[in-house]
């Protein structure tokens, strides 16, 4: 669903709208690179080494949105799932929020998404936010 012209969020449900809804959620943009950022190797790459994903977004935020997509994929495979999950991989959290004001104005306040509860993949540090 575009938002602006070629800038697009996405949403994917399992389940049923009528059902209590959860939704997973994190941002899909990047800070964006600049001349005055170094860093070792490409910064879209992405590198493995010694455990650790090194590239740019790996923890802010793919990390967020790799954890969300495969906690879906098990939900979908569960027998004992009832309710629903909708994604939503929003975009400019490191601009205006466009994505997130949308998602909040146009698609919840005007009543188009009913959500119950949402977690936001946002990485503190493993400190629980809650609000």
């Amino acid at each position: 669903m575009e938002v602006e012209r070629d800038r697009p969020i996405i949403l994917a449900r399992i389940g049923k709208e009528t059902e209590p809804t959860l939704v997973l959620t994190g941002h899909l943009d990047t800070v964006p690179v600049t001349g005055d950022y170094k860093m070792d190797f490409d910064p879209f790459e992405g590198i493995y080494k010694d455990g650790i994903v090194y590239g740019r977004g790996a923890c802010d935020m793919k990390g967020g949105i790799a954890a969300m997509v495969k906690a879906i994929e098990e939900l979908a495979y569960s027998e004992r799932f009832h309710g629903s999950v909708l994604f939503a991989g929003l975009i400019d959290e490191e601009g205006d929020s466009i994505g997130a004001r949308f998602f909040v104005n146009e698609l919840i306040k005007k009543g188009k998404l009913k959500i119950d509860s949402a977690i936001i993949g946002e990485p503190t540090n493993l400190k629980l936010v809650t609000a």
